[in-house]
């Protein structure tokens, strides 16, 4: 997540699938990861950090996931990982995660769409 005057913004890091136009928010399954991940991209620490994430963090970021794909052709999120005893200098795997899928496997039950949400609020979405 991006960093500003040492607190965390709540912007995500997202990098460009290869071939493709959409964006993903890279996830990880362990912290030794994501710092791999920050190397590799060249992240200014100054600027990032890594964030675990509870289960309430979780429904908030899928939260957001939801607004992303439909504001800035975000195509989810991409896990990556690395099998345990491999060298450490190996590149890490990693598959794309649609929202669906992230809440279905990770959160176990329905989140409302932004749009449920604004309705049941009576709030209009532009």
């Amino acid at each position: 997540m991006e960093v500003r005057d040492g607190k965390v913004t709540g912007s995500h890091y997202g990098v460009r699938s290869p071939g493709s136009d959409k964006s993903f928010i890279p996830l990880a399954f362990s912290k030794h990861h994501a710092e791999r991940i920050v190397r590799a991209a060249q992240l200014d620490p100054q600027k990032w950090a890594i964030r675990g994430l509870p289960r309430f963090a979780l429904r908030a970021f899928l939260v957001t996931l939801g607004l992303y794909e439909k504001t800035i052709n975000c195509g989810g999120a991409v896990i990556y990982f690395c099998p345990p005893g491999v060298p450490p200098d190996s590149e890490l795997g990693g598959f794309i995660a649609s929202r669906e899928d992230l809440i279905r496997e990770y959160y176990g039950e329905p989140i409302p769409s932004l749009e449920e949400t604004a309705s049941r609020y009576g709030l209009e979405l532009r």
